[in-house]
């Protein structure tokens, strides 16, 4: 018996609900990735080979190497595959034994902003400078329902639109300072979701500190 084009839809979308999400070293793994592809990419273009060797060397093999390290700590590393992200840790006072940590400092952030919210932001704080590649991007972020209504579309050559072909790096915006933003954003809710219950980042938020540190500081250093 055939089935309906509803009843195939609902049963695929059931099955998707079933997927857990992907592990915290698989995501962690895929932001080494885009750092490497940056370096190659953006930063040697701009300042040279060595540059860009050093750049991945600390921020990919390093920096990223560093999370990797705390994950893997006993009563440190996050994961829940029954949850949206896997993660953060409903409960970081608590240790898995029930017992409380530490008691996390007043200043600490501990919401986890939605998908597209920083870049949305972004969009809204350049609106009207925008270069070519910013404003392609920011449109596309409109048609996709992530700009809170705001239509970022006037003026923007519907044939310059990206596809979502490519591999992941690929998929990134075009525009070197949205991609270096993406790259960060995505490396500081990785921290925030999965080495929050570290005593570093939980107490003194120092994982999201050092991302946020980084990403300015390049950002400058590259004039992006």
């Amino acid at each position: 018996m055939k089935l309906s084009l509803a009843t195939m839809v609902a049963v695929a979308a059931a099955n998707d609900k079933k997927v857990p999400p992907r592990h915290p070293l698989n995501r962690l793994n895929k932001l080494k990735m885009f750092y490497e592809a940056f370096g190659e990419d953006i930063v040697e273009s701009k300042l040279g080979e060595g540059v860009a060797e050093r750049f991945v060397a600390r921020f990919a093999e390093g920096m990223c190497g560093n999370f990797e390290n705390a994950f893997n700590r006993p009563n440190c590393g996050y994961y829940d595959n029954s949850s949206k992200h896997g993660g953060p840790d409903p409960n970081p006072e608590l240790r898995p034994n029930g017992k409380p940590r530490n008691r996390r400092d007043d200043d600490d952030e501990p919401e986890i902003e939605a998908d597209f919210e920083d870049l949305a932001a972004f969009c809204a704080e350049n609106a009207g400078d925008f270069t070519s590649g910013e404003a392609v991007y920011c449109c596309n972020l409109s048609n996709d329902g992530h700009t809170n209504g705001v239509d970022y579309c006037d003026g923007v050559n519907a044939a310059a639109m990206r596809s979502g072909k490519g591999n992941a790096y690929d998929r990134l915006a075009n525009e070197p300072s949205l991609r270096w933003r993406q790259i960060t954003t995505g490396t500081r809710k990785w921290v925030e979701r999965y080495i929050n219950n570290c005593g570093g980042q939980r107490n003194s938020n120092l994982g999201v500190k050092r991302v946020r540190k980084v990403y300015k500081k390049w950002n400058e250093k590259l004039n992006l």
